[in-house]
């Protein structure tokens, strides 16, 4: 008898909170905001503070060493009334459908200028973690109110140039805003084998 009340009473336990915690996520009410501009600024790739170095070109350092930092001006429109056991929620008003990175020189064969840029980049806010574009724009761009993130390439340029880089954003309304042009010289990582 004393083996089935302990189960019992752990999976009774188990349920009352899991009911408690969705009552208390479905009374949340949304904060609504809305992306009036962004901006992009090159960074030195650095896992203890992403925002803490400025890029350099003439330090000609290699793609790998490069964090372009994005700053999204979030304007809020609503903030809810919520408890404090509410977990907050953030949704934009005007949808971000895409986002796009444009060139005026070529990166590698399959992106040739003028190509979005952001299908060979990855997204994070801790140089650690790392998320795709799509997952990037239903997560932090149009759920959340974070406003700054970076992006790096996954790709070695094939030759070493000066871009001159602009990010799009388009919305489901059919409008779209532009970052600040960016002039950043990419080198790309040396891979010919060394001797022995």
């Amino acid at each position: 008898m004393k083996s089935t009340k302990l189960p019992f009473l752990l999976i009774a336990f188990l349920i009352s909170t899991l009911v408690v915690n969705t009552s208390c996520d479905s009374e949340c009410s949304e904060t609504k905001y809305d992306i009036q501009s962004v901006s992009i600024t090159p960074k030195i790739l650095n896992l203890e503070d992403l925002n803490e170095l400025n890029w350099s070109n003439e330090s000609e350092l290699t793609v790998n060493n490069l964090a372009v930092q994005m700053n999204m001006n979030k304007v809020f429109s609503s903030t809810p009334n919520n408890d404090d056991d509410c977990f907050p929620k953030f949704e934009i008003n005007n949808k971000v459908t895409n986002i796009r990175l444009l060139s005026n020189q070529g990166f590698v064969s399959s992106h040739p200028a003028g190509e979005d840029l952001f299908t060979i980049s990855a997204f994070t806010f801790d140089a650690r973690n790392f998320i795709e574009k799509q997952d990037f724009i239903n997560s932090f761009v149009n759920e959340s109110n974070f406003s700054r993130y970076y992006f790096v390439f996954n790709r070695n340029p094939e030759l070493q140039g000066i871009h001159r880089l602009v990010m799009f954003m388009d919305f489901e309304d059919g409008t779209s805003i532009e970052s600040n042009p960016i002039e950043v010289l990419i080198t790309p990582i040396d891979t010919t084998p060394r001797p022995d």
